[in-house]
């Protein structure tokens, strides 16, 4: 016979992997491929998540991107509200000279709320990012300000969520580093769900702004 009352150091664990393809047949003939995945294992007082992704696009025989990342967050929950985060981003860009992109992050965060599955965090980090090619490396710190967001509505069928920040190194030639996502999930079965995707990242430096958006309808499996 098994309890139904769990301690506090039982682990509880979810995920979801999810693909997504865009075929335009315009005169440049662009494929555009997206897969990804998360995985959440928590208690009461630790919370670990690792979210990977691939991007890969194509105009004709041209590849124009070839991109690879990976995302781990470790909070420690103090009390019910504060909490303190260790982050570590890896990014690759496979195309031309190989770039890639490593921080790590470290500092304290606020819960306004997180009854369930639903969650607002706000968290302030300090930063140290590694730019690294084949003809180049170089290294900077940035303060950064996080927001994750995450609801359920309709007794779980619908899931909204957002993962916000902007980072201000301390260089005096770029101002701030934004990265911004925004999604919906609709849950078709008990664990298949169709998802829809808004990524938005802006850079101001003094050369000038750089924008970067894209959309991703995709399929995906919760577990």
């Amino acid at each position: 016979m098994f309890s139904d009352i769990q301690s506090e150091s039982d682990w509880r664990f979810s995920g979801s992997v999810e693909a997504a393809i865009d075929v335009s047949n315009n005169t440049k003939d662009t494929q555009k491929l997206h897969a990804k995945g998360d995985i959440t294992a928590e208690t009461l007082q630790w919370r670990h998540n690792f979210k990977s992704e691939w991007r890969y696009e194509t105009e004709g025989d041209v590849t124009k991107r070839n991109t690879i990342e990976g995302h781990y967050n470790l909070d420690y929950l103090i009390s019910e509200h504060w909490l303190l985060r260790q982050e570590d981003f890896f990014q690759e860009d496979r195309l031309g000279y190989h770039i890639r992109n490593y921080y790590a992050a470290l500092g304290p965060g606020y819960r306004f709320w997180g009854i369930g599955r639903d969650k607002l965090d706000f968290v302030v980090t300090y930063n140290h990012f590694w730019l690294d090619s084949q003809i180049f490396t170089y290294q900077l710190n940035a303060w950064a300000a996080t927001l994750n967001y995450k609801q359920y509505w309709f007794g779980g069928d619908l899931e909204t969520y957002a993962d916000l920040q902007i980072a201000f190194p301390d260089i005096p030639t770029v101002d701030y580093i934004s990265n911004s996502t925004l999604g919906l999930k609709y849950l078709l079965t008990e664990y298949l769900y169709l998802s829809f995707k808004y990524d938005f990242n802006e850079t101001e430096s003094a050369n000038g702004n750089t924008k970067d958006n894209s959309y991703t309808l995709g399929l995906g499996v919760n577990f």
